[in-house]
């Protein structure tokens, strides 16, 4: 990521080796990162590890935005089209 540095990044929550939320605390971690936009995307609204509500805990770390896989396919991409 440090050398892609993209633009944006959509992240899942449920990926194999970590969470969505572990990755985001690693993605923020270092201050040149903050400028990366990111949206989570969950088949949940709260995170089985903790109770806590995943748009909250996202946002609080420095998330742009979370998206429910239940939610219409539009919302996804206004959210990619404004944050790009």
């Amino acid at each position: 990521i440090g050398k892609l540095k993209p633009d944006l990044i959509i992240v899942d929550q449920s990926m194999p080796e970590k969470t969505g939320i572990e990755f985001l605390k690693e993605l923020y971690s270092e201050e040149e990162r903050m400028e990366i936009r990111s949206i989570l995307v969950s088949s949940s609204h709260t995170n089985p590890s903790n109770g806590k509500k995943l748009e909250k805990e996202a946002l609080e770390i420095g998330c742009d935005a979370f998206v429910t896989k239940t939610e219409p396919d539009d919302k996804l991409k206004k959210l990619v089209v404004e944050y790009l």
